[in-house]
């Protein structure tokens, strides 16, 4: 018994075409996604070391201390450096603030100078709770 071959039709050349641009089109897309991954990954030391030297500012540290209760129809009085008076008094407030300022640095991604800092001020024993400790950009 003779077997019956399949007959393939040849497609246009415009379909040919569609799809060899097809492809390419698909083949260049890849090529671009990964040289932009490779560039990102070979590249990401450098962008953030200048990333840093562009956006470095000098450190403003900011503690939010709680204020003393005050008593119905009290009055709240300020310390003399502004700050609400606190549990805390200004000369150990200050030490805790230098203690912190000289473990962070100008690096605005530099996690880890935060975490040191956190770690030192739970050293302390002023705090109950964990400290939190996070950079923020200046407005």
């Amino acid at each position: 018994m003779a077997r019956k071959q399949k007959q393939t039709k040849a497609r246009p050349t415009g379909e040919r075409l569609q799809s060899a641009f097809d492809v390419l089109t698909s083949v260049m897309s890849c090529l671009v996604l990964l040289a932009i991954l490779v560039g990102l990954v070979v590249g990401r030391r450098s962008m953030m070391r200048e990333a840093s030297r562009l956006r470095s500012t000098p450190v403003r540290l900011e503690f939010r201390w709680p204020p003393l209760a005050v008593p119905p129809g009290g009055v709240m009085h300020r310390a003399l450096d502004g700050v609400p008076n606190t549990w805390l008094d200004i000369k150990s407030r200050r030490a805790l603030e230098a203690m912190v300022l000289s473990q962070i640095s100008d690096d605005p991604f530099d996690a880890e100078s935060l975490r040191n800092a956190q770690a030192k001020l739970m050293e302390t024993g002023w705090f109950a709770n964990a400290a939190r400790s996070r950079g923020s950009p200046d407005a």
